[in-house]
């Protein structure tokens, strides 16, 4: 009974239908003065085969502007794209997703790829693969020493950081993360 109160207010930034049912991967950024959400977009349940990449908009946090494309399904058939993050670098908004196979948990044509928005045709545009072979969970973050860093895994699960993204957002170097012990427990969690 201490405890303060906080009030607040929900809002829904989408919804399922019939063909799209699914949502998961969201992450959120606030750039040029309104808040970003991003999420896969799928048919039935995660992962699977024509999942793509959609996004809104909002100036509060509230009123959400109708759902838009990142990217529509993979023209690779079988092939899902996973949302996994936007990425202020340099003033510019990046979308991040892999794209794999959509018949295990990661398939060996597994990319890290990007996308920047142009505010002046209002719409993403391509801007290539990251790195080959990777996934991650968090966009980059600046390191000490100047430069982006960003945990990945690949489609076997081991782990590397990729540092880079000063040059270029494709241009990364990966050295791999070894585990001190031998836990059962996965890396990702």
């Amino acid at each position: 009974t201490k405890l303060p109160v906080l009030k607040g207010q929900h809002a829904l930034v989408t919804r399922g239908d019939k063909t799209w049912q699914f949502r998961l991967h969201n992450y959120l950024a606030f750039y040029d003065g309104k808040y970003w959400c991003m999420w896969s977009h799928g048919p039935v349940v995660e992962d699977k085969p024509t999942q793509h990449l959609r996004y809104a908009t909002s100036l509060d946090g509230l009123q959400w502007t109708e759902p838009e494309e990142i990217t529509g399904p993979s023209s690779r058939e079988g092939f899902r794209y996973i949302a996994r993050g936007f990425w202020v670098r340099d003033g510019r908004l990046l979308a991040i997703a892999s794209q794999d196979e959509a018949k295990s948990y990661f398939g060996p044509s597994l990319q890290l790829l990007a996308w920047e928005w142009q505010p002046a045709h209002r719409q993403w545009e391509p801007l290539g693969v990251m790195f080959e072979d990777v996934i991650n969970n968090f966009p980059p973050q600046k390191v000490p020493g100047g430069e982006w860093g960003m945990m990945c895994r690949d489609h076997e699960r081991k782990v590397s950081m990729l540092i880079g993204g000063v040059k270029s957002p494709l241009d990364w170097k990966a050295s791999p993360v070894t585990a001190r012990s031998r836990s059962t427990s996965l890396p990702e969690k």
